[in-house]
This record gives C-alpha cells, sequence and structure tokens, in this order.
C-alpha cells in the first residue's frame, strides 16, 4: 500500500542521511571552506622590519575584523611581508582596495 512505501521511503532516507559522509563530500566541503578563507584573506608586501602583527590587526582593524595575522621573518629581515585573514569577504575586498597605502 502507499502508506508502507512512503514508509519505506523515509527509512531509507534516514539510513542514507545517517551513513557517513564519502571522502569525496568531505573533500568538496574542505575545498569550500578553502576557497571561503581565501576570498577572506589579502597579502600584504613590503612590510618595514618593525612592523609588528599587532601593528597590521590595528590598521586593517579600522576596515573590518581581522581574525588572524601571519608576519613572515622578523626584524632582521629586510624584507617582510603577511596574510592577513577577515572575517568577512567584504572587509578583506576593501583592504585589498586601499593599494599600497
Amino acid at each position: 500500500s502507499g502508506a508502507s512505501e512512503d514508509v519505506e521511503a523515509a527509512i531509507r532516507k534516514v539510513c542514507e542521511m545517517a551513513r557517513p559522509a564519502s571522502p569525496n563530500q568531505i573533500s568538496v566541503g574542505l575545498q569550500e571552506a578553502r576557497i571561503d578563507e581565501l576570498a577572506r584573506t589579502i597579502y600584504v608586501g613590503n612590510l618595514n622590519p618593525l612592523i609588528t602583527g599587532d601593528h597590521i590587526r590595528e590598521f586593517f582593524g579600522a576596515i573590518g575584523k581581522v581574525s588572524y595575522v601571519k608576519v613572515a621573518g622578523n626584524a632582521n629581515h629586510t624584507v617582510r611581508y603577511a596574510f592577513v585573514e577577515f572575517e568577512k569577504v567584504e572587509s578583506a575586498k576593501a583592504a585589498f582596495n586601499l593599494g599600497g597605502h
């Protein structure tokens, strides 16, 4: 009858939802998360060796909430750069549009 077919279909759906995600599904999810992270991250180059992560966080914090700052090198390096990750893509775009300021 129609009711038993509906119950069987519902059971199949529940069993399907209870199965762990396939590696491909996990991989796609990780790729999407990585793409989002990259869209919220900017590269800042030619930093003065005395600039710290706190300086960068404070400067870009005026544009949007900064999630993460990674500065490469230390004060002994003549050329330094950083990656700045924002919480929102819009903030990263606004920061990118500063273009050398």
